[in-house]
């Protein structure tokens, strides 16, 4: 039987970390927005890398099952926890308007107002140096149960802008 070292060291390192917890919203500031290929097939990954600021239970218990109502211990992350959150763009549907609501939600932009140049601004922002340029910024997170077609319990994440200055912005993206 193979060791768990065998099974890791035959694994590519993926390093699409732990997702904001289920049952809390706060803060967070963008380390990096990563894209992959799968290395099994199953197309194009988009992972957004953030550093919790701030986190808060919106109840003792969050729901894990929506169909038969059960429940889990909300659990909070403390500052500093380095999430992710993951696209899976050719696997699911609902991926790529959710990767493009999350950017969009965490500049400030609305995608009304956006013409063809400014949102090949952004994905040029977004693209160069795994996001480099977006490092630092800080925005708000709210998680929830979602079921999907299959009636699955899943957990999202709504994100939401925080106005800063770019002062701030290079603050946090240095750590200070």
């Amino acid at each position: 039987m193979a060791s768990a070292w065998d099974i890791i060291g035959k694994a590519s390192a993926t390093q699409r970390g732990t997702p904001f917890s289920p049952g809390t919203q706060g803060e967070a500031t963008v380390a990096a927005l990563r894209e992959f290929v799968s290395n099994n097939g199953e197309g194009l990954i988009l992972v957004l890398e953030a550093d919790i600021v701030t986190s808060v239970a919106k109840g003792d218990e969050y729901v894990v099952d929506l169909v038969a109502n059960k429940t889990a211990k909300t659990i909070v992350q403390k500052p500093g926890t380095r999430v992710s959150s993951v696209f899976m763009l050719n696997k699911h549907k609902a991926a790529p308007g959710a990767a493009k609501a999350m950017l969009l939600s965490i500049l400030g932009e609305n995608e009304a107002t956006l013409t063809p140049e400014s949102w090949s601004e952004l994905v040029q922002l977004a693209k160069a140096d795994d996001g480099k340029a977006l490092k630092g910024i800080r925005f708000g997170f709210d998680t929830y149960a979602h079921k999907t077609k299959e009636g699955k319990t899943i957990s999202l994440v709504r994100y939401s802008h925080i106005e800063q200055t770019d002062e701030e912005i290079t603050k946090a993206a240095n750590g200070s």
